[in-house]
């Protein structure tokens, strides 16, 4: 029997809990119809209230009203309360990119989510059955989806989209209707093979099924619970892999160490590329196949500093080593190195000196010669004092700026310096430079001029650090 199988459906993926109010999408078509009677039946058992919406997409003229007309009449009899949005004209035919039949589900799952929230409803029951499922999954395979689309609809959706026909088949829907007395509309849009859905439907699926597999719908549909379960089992891997990573694929930019990623197996490499690209909402446009291998092609380029353009003010970029995804990054890496100021400070000397623009400080202290420690990292270098000439300052880079390393004859432009040690454009102007009257004389972190290093014999030495 039908409700007890559907009720077996509820159970197994825990899509209701006791005292929940719930939407039915009801369109007056066979499947919406017996979900609705069957919901009816068990939701006082269920402690379940419904509310019913309908969403008047407005394509076929009369027909769509006849059918909103239908669906309020059958909210009267199930005395039930019922909420029609009816679609503006013109807004399903606006849309370029997507087909019609996309733009009229997304604005009706848009819909869905806007009653939700104004009724105050937790979950929303949709009417798919285990045709559609079938049809979903080979509709995917045709587009060339990849494993998520191939699961198929999920049976809970965002823990909020419930599917409680889900294992049910059209045939055990029609037959219940029959049984039950109860009278659906029909679509006549279901005929125009147009549509893709319709064409997989009417024409693709039966043609399978009589000349390569008779059995071919639960073929599809077992397939998609199989690769939902296995989905969710590298999703885990993924959730795992990001964390070690450090990523988080939810930020405004994403920031990928590009050695650590590189170990990962490419489906890991694949599958986080498009958390990160999906992750949030205020990324609209969808993004497929192609725009993760183009990213992951930064990944595995040759190029350090390359860029794509992923659309919808989304880019990719690599600095080096590390990747980012986020917005506006033309902006952030080509203009930033030009539009940014720079900073310079005269130097106390002997004291302490604000770098105000980076929030840090200059420490310059004269100290005896014993008490020079081993060169370590640079961030704190010893200096000759009585090679240093005339006013000290700590600045940002400017253009042809040099400096002559320790253990060199000649000198390097620093921008080369920065380049060589893979420091991205957007960082060089916050990296302090400290300058004599005639050269720089240190790279904070990075390099030391030659004509200031200690020698022997030298008894006075100023220790200067950044803190």
């Amino acid at each position: 029997m039908l409700v007890a199988k559907v009720r077996k459906t509820i159970e197994r993926y825990g899509m209701f809990e006791p005292g929940e109010r719930v939407g039915v999408g009801l369109s007056g078509g066979a499947d919406s119809t017996a979900l609705l009677s069957v919901l009816h039946r068990i939701a006082p058992e269920m402690d379940l209230s419904l509310f019913l919406i309908h969403v008047n997409h407005g394509l076929r003229g009369g027909e769509s009203d006849h059918d909103a007309a239908f669906v309020e009449e059958l909210s009267r009899s199930f005395g039930l309360p019922l909420e029609v949005e009816t679609i503006a004209p013109g807004v399903l035919e606006s849309g370029r990119r997507a087909s019609i039949e996309d733009r009229a589900r997304d604005l009706r799952y848009r819909v869905f989510e806007s009653v939700r929230r104004s009724a105050g409803l937790t979950k929303i029951a949709l009417g798919h059955t285990m045709d559609d499922q079938a049809e979903t999954v080979l509709m995917k395979f045709l587009r060339g989806s990849g494993l998520t689309g191939l699961r198929g609809m999920l049976p809970l959706r965002d823990g909020v989209f419930a599917r409680p026909l889900i294992e049910t088949t059209r045939e055990e829907v029609l037959d219940y209707l029959k049984s039950e007395g109860l009278s659906y509309v029909t679509d006549s849009t279901n005929v125009d093979e147009r549509y893709l859905r319709n064409k997989v439907r009417r024409t693709i699926l039966p043609f399978l099924e009589e000349t390569c597999n008779p059995n071919l719908r639960e073929v599809l549909v077992r397939t998609a619970d199989i690769l939902r379960e296995e989905e969710d089992l590298i999703l885990g891997l993924v959730t795992d892999e990001a964390r070690k990573l450090a990523v988080d694929p939810s930020a405004d930019l994403v920031e990928i160490d590009l050695k650590a990623f590189r170990v990962c197996h490419r489906a890991i490499q694949r599958r986080l590329t498009r958390e990160c690209l999906e992750s949030r909402s205020s990324w609209t446009r969808e993004r497929g196949f192609e725009h993760v291998e183009s990213v992951l092609s930064l990944v595995n380029g040759n190029n350090p500093s390359a860029m794509i353009d992923l659309g919808g003010g989304i880019w990719a970029w690599r600095e080096y080593d590390r990747l980012f995804i986020g917005k506006s990054a033309r902006k952030s890496r080509d203009t930033r190195e030009t539009e940014e100021p720079g900073f310079c400070y005269t130097v106390r000397f002997p004291g302490r000196t604000p770098i105000k623009a980076i929030s840090k400080v200059l420490s310059l202290e004269m100290i005896d010669a014993g008490l020079v420690q081993p060169p370590g990292d640079l961030s704190t270098v010893y200096l000759n004092a009585s090679a240093l000439k005339g006013v000290l300052t700590v600045r940002s880079m400017l253009p042809g700026d040099r400096i002559q390393p320790i253990g060199m004859k000649g000198h390097k432009k620093v921008k080369d310096l920065f380049i060589d040690a893979k420091v991205p454009r957007r960082l060089r102007r916050s990296i302090p430079l400290l300058v004599d009257e005639r050269s720089v004389i240190w790279v904070w972190g990075y390099c030391l001029s030659e004509r200031v290093k200690i020698r022997k014999g030298d008894m006075t030495v100023v220790k200067a650090e950044i803190i």
